[in-house]
Parts: structure tokens; C-alpha cells; sequence
């Protein structure tokens, strides 16, 4: 009998999360037809990952796991995954997942393949393509081992459109002190109307040359004539023009839109790492020799200003 897949249930405030539904997509695919076990952790409600065509889910709930820790969380699928029998275990490449993922991973004793972003074959032949040297080469993989941990990019797989309404078991899991390592005294929800920049299927970013917060508003008006989510540049988020979550690259949040507007952004190496596996990216700089033009499927020698109303308002005709 094939082992079970795992997948971990990321949710937020809306509910399961989008990329914890193409998560599914490639568990179902590994599975090859055998069975894709959900796992939920905390006070989440199951049945929106019971409903989301998964054989079964494993639910691990405590006191310890009311507020998110990653120490506490990777306890609870490890423990989760340890009381099913072992199998690969998915995550997305989310912020949390990627703080969970290596902690689960030595946990369980097994290998982790980061960051993938498409996959060949299925079950025992499955084989996992992920970015290389800041995502300028694709590096095709294989786990040793017969159970391994991955994340998943966000948008690199579809979602998964299965139904149904999976049994719920509840896993108990002790914890003690030390499985907190630390204490959260208050989490800090900041609402927005915009989508989530790593789930966003359009996502437009500014640059540095935006030259001030203000600048960002013309970046804001094609985001909200799109519907998308707004991104920036570290240089621009080192500036002061916007707040660090919107920051893109390397060194802040990994994105894989269908489409990404880069407005006033030169294209440095770290940047790229971030963006580069967007489906479409339409650029506009002044500067003909910007780096983000040799990755750009679309390039416009501009300025944003002069640019950024004129596509907003052919935007909002085009959806008219």
C-alpha cells in the first residue's frame, strides 16, 4: 500500500489559504491516486480542509498552538504525520511555511526540497524543478529517501478543484514549555482590500525611482485598476517610500504571479530572485540598459509617471 501524502493547511483570517490549494494539486499528483492526508493545526475550522478533496485530515489542537509559534506548529505535523506512518509531508513557500518547513524536516529525520516551482512524474518517479543562483537556472531534483519535505512556490501549480467531505481525526499532541521557545504578546493584523502579494495573480511593484511615498501612488492606481497586489523594490522599501511587507527579492517575499508590473524598478540581482518565475513581466524604466529588460516579456523606455496613468486608465477601459 502507498504511503500517504501530507499536506499542511496553512490558513489566515479568509480561511484555508489559496496556496495551501496548490499545494494539493501537486500532493494529489505524487499520490498518483492514492490518499492526500490534510493536516490542521490550532483552533483553524477543518472542514474548509475536509472539503477540499483530501482523503482524510489530522487535527491538532492544544492551548499551545492558540497563537502561532513555529517550534509548537512543526511539533504538531510532525506528531501528525508520525501517527499516520510516514510520507512525503507539502507545504507552501510561504513565510510560515518556509519557517516550518526545515523544523518538520529534521523532526521527521528527512530530506527538504525548497522552493519548487513545477514537477515531473509522479509517485516513487517523482522528480522536483527549483531556482538555482537566484533563479538564473532551474535545477531538476530527486530525494534519496522515500519520504522528504517540499514547498511549494505560490502560483506555480494551479488550484486544486476537488470537493467532498473528508473525516476529521483529532491527533492529541503534549507540549510543555519549551516546545513555545518564545511568548506572543499581541499579533498586528494590517487590513487591506488588495490581494496577498505571495498569492496575488497580478502584482504591480515600484522602484526606488518612485522618489518619494507619494510616488507610490501611480504604482497604487494600476495595482487597483488590475486588482492586484502592490509590490516594491528593496531600494525603495530602504528609502522609506513603503512598508517592508510590500518588499520583493531575495531578501523579502518570493512571488510567481501570471503577471507582474515592474514600474521604476532597475532589476538587481536580489529582485530578480524574487519575481523572475512570474508568468508574464511587463517593464517600465528610463534606462534602456536596466537588467530587468533581459528578463521582461514586455519593456517600455519611460518614465512611470508618464506611463503608469496611461495604463491604469487603458486598464479600467479594457474592463469596462
Amino acid at each position: 500500500m502507498p504511503s500517504p501524502v501530507y499536506v499542511y493547511a496553512e490558513y489566515d483570517a479568509k480561511g484555508l489559504r489559496k496556496a495551501s490549494r496548490q499545494v494539493l494539486t501537486v500532493a494529489h499528483k505524487l499520490a498518483g491516486g492514492g490518499d492526500v492526508v490534510a493536516i490542521v493545526v490550532g483552533g483553524a475550522d477543518a472542514s474548509a480542509a475536509a472539503g477540499a478533496g483530501v482523503s482524510s485530515v489530522l487535527k491538532v489542537d492544544a492551548p499551545a498552538l492558540a497563537k502561532y509559534t513555529a517550534w509548537a506548529y512543526a511539533k504538531a505535523i510532525a506528531a501528525a504525520v508520525e501517527s499516520a506512518g510516514p510520507g512525503p509531508v507539502l507545504l507552501g513557500c510561504t513565510s510560515q511555511g518556509k519557517e516550518l518547513a526545515p523544523m518538520v524536516a529534521q523532526r521527521l529525520g528527512m530530506p527538504l526540497l525548497a522552493d519548487v516551482t513545477d514537477m515531473k512524474g509522479e509517485g516513487d518517479a517523482a522528480q522536483f524543478v527549483r531556482p538555482i543562483y537566484a533563479g538564473k537556472a532551474l535545477r531538476t531534483v530527486k530525494s534519496a529517501q522515500p519520504n522528504y519535505v517540499v514547498t511549494v512556490r505560490p502560483n506555480a501549480f494551479p488550484d486544486h478543484a476537488g470537493d467532498g467531505a473528508a473525516e476529521v481525526k483529532n491527533v492529541d499532541v503534549a507540549f510543555d514549555d519549551a516546545d513555545a521557545r518564545v511568548t506572543v504578546e499581541s499579533v498586528e493584523v494590517k487590513a487591506s482590500e488588495r490581494p496577498d502579494l505571495t498569492e496575488a495573480e497580478y502584482i504591480v511593484s515600484g522602484g526606488v525611482a518612485v522618489a518619494s511615498a507619494d510616488g507610490f501612488k501611480p504604482v497604487e492606481a494600476v495595482a487597483d485598476a488590475l486588482g492586484a497586489a502592490v509590490g516594491a523594490s528593496r531600494a525603495a522599501v530602504n528609502a522609506g517610500y513603503i512598508d517592508v511587507s510590500h518588499q520583493v527579492g531575495q531578501t523579502g517575499k518570493t512571488v510567481g504571479p501570471q503577471l507582474y508590473v515592474a514600474l521604476g524598478i532597475s532589476g538587481a540581482i536580489q529582485h530578480l530572485a524574487g519575481m523572475s518565475t512570474s508568468k508574464c513581466i511587463v517593464a517600465v524604466n528610463t534606462d534602456e540598459e536596466a537588467p530587468i529588460f533581459k528578463i521582461a516579456d514586455y519593456g517600455i523606455v519611460a518614465d512611470l509617471f508618464e506611463i503608469a496613468p496611461l495604463l491604469a486608465e487603458e486598464i479600467k477601459k479594457a474592463k469596462a
